[in-house]
């Protein structure tokens, strides 16, 4: 008895009542109110019911008044109302339904179809507080997931700043070390010097990337329109030594505006057309095309190279921080360029993405959504 739901009827009319008891007593818990009154004082004790049968012309309050009010307290304002009556105007049931009502049933009923739209309205009103239930478990999931990330970021800012100190000190003493000994070093040791400082070298751009890669979020800006030709021009400008070095052919075509954080813009912009021009094959001018276009639901960019293109089984790795797809003496770096990229383009609210032939260019593609 107590797993059944409950149904509070409130009506006038004797003949009626007996009906909708007899017709409903033996599926649902019910509460019987003659007046609207009585039906308002029922819902002020608690208990509320899982669904409310109203009926329309009663004395002293009527049964839009009575809708009204339920609609109007948070505490019954979800509880779904279905009028009983007689009235049959299209007006009276407009009205109904902008008080709230989600259904009418006229009188004289059918009680099987009066069964079927209560189980229907209760069945939706279940579906509905579980909705609400999943959305409360996921907001506080997502509220946890954040403040994890910001501690993870906070960790990972600390944890590289404090790192990049002692690597400091290794450096400096092996630079003193090989002033000191440098005339009478023999080859291997002079070898061995060598490889330490630039192990620690790279270590320490490590290091730095992976800050970089934790300012993201803290050190975000507020977003702002976003004159794309103006992003591409300073990103290019602090491109523009290898640019030269290289001989490079920048192409840039159409750019819709964005709402967006500026300098993090610029700096996916400056990481894939750096990465055109570094991962270029040897005596091959760069040729660097740049594009966007409005879709849908916001702006997709695109930046397509001649360069050596990234082979199938490595895609799924570009975009993971500190994975390198190709060996450091061939091409230097990080592999942290594309995981800042990803992480800019998903704080946007957008997604990356690559399509490349194997040493036939690539393109990367990026998406945000209109905000």
């Amino acid at each position: 008895m107590g797993d059944m739901q409950s149904i509070l009827i409130v009506e006038d009319s004797q003949v009626n009542l007996r009906i909708l008891s007899e017709t409903l007593k033996k599926d649902y818990r019910l509460r019987i109110a003659r007046d609207g009154g009585e039906a308002l004082a029922i819902l002020a004790e608690g208990g509320l019911p899982d669904l409310i049968l109203l009926d329309i012309v009663m004395p002293d309050m009527d049964g839009y008044e009575v809708c009204r009010r339920i609609k109007s307290d948070a505490r019954t304002a979800d509880i779904p109302v279905i009028f009983i009556t007689t009235m049959t105007k299209e007006e009276d049931e407009s009205r109904g339904f902008d008080l709230g009502a989600v259904d009418y049933i006229i009188k004289p009923f059918s009680v099987p179809v009066l069964r079927k739209r209560i189980r229907t309205h209760l069945d939706l009103n279940t579906y509905r507080k579980s909705l609400e239930e999943r959305n409360r478990e996921l907001a506080s999931l997502n509220l946890k997931l954040r403040d994890s990330n910001e501690d993870l970021e906070s960790f990972a800012y600390a944890v590289s700043h404090d790192l990049r100190e002692p690597l400091r000190v290794v450096m400096n003493y092996l630079t003193l070390l090989e002033k000191s000994v440098a005339a009478g070093l023999e080859s291997d040791s002079a070898g061995y010097i060598k490889y330490g400082t630039e192990a620690v070298q790279r270590m320490d751009r490590m290091i730095a990337d992976l800050l970089r890669y934790s300012r993201i979020q803290r050190q975000a800006a507020e977003f702002e329109e976003l004159d794309m030709k103006d992003v591409l021009r300073l990103a290019t400008m602090n491109l523009s030594a290898r640019i030269e070095q290289t001989g490079a052919e920048i192409i840039i075509g159409e750019l819709p505006r964005l709402r967006g954080d500026k300098l993090q813009i610029i700096r996916v912009f400056q990481n894939l057309i750096g990465n055109a021009l570094k991962f270029t094959a040897p005596g091959v001018k760069p040729v660097i095309t740049v594009g966007g276009k409005t879709i849908d639901d916001g702006v997709l960019f695109s930046v397509a190279d001649n360069g050596i293109g990234i082979d199938e089984k490595d895609r799924s790795r570009l975009f993971i921080p500190f994975q390198r797809l190709n060996a450091e003496d061939g091409y230097e770096g990080t592999g942290i360029g594309l995981a800042l990229c990803r992480k800019i383009i998903e704080r946007h609210g957008g997604k990356i993405w690559v399509e490349s032939g194997d040493g036939g260019g690539s393109v990367f593609y990026f998406s945000i959504p209109v905000l």
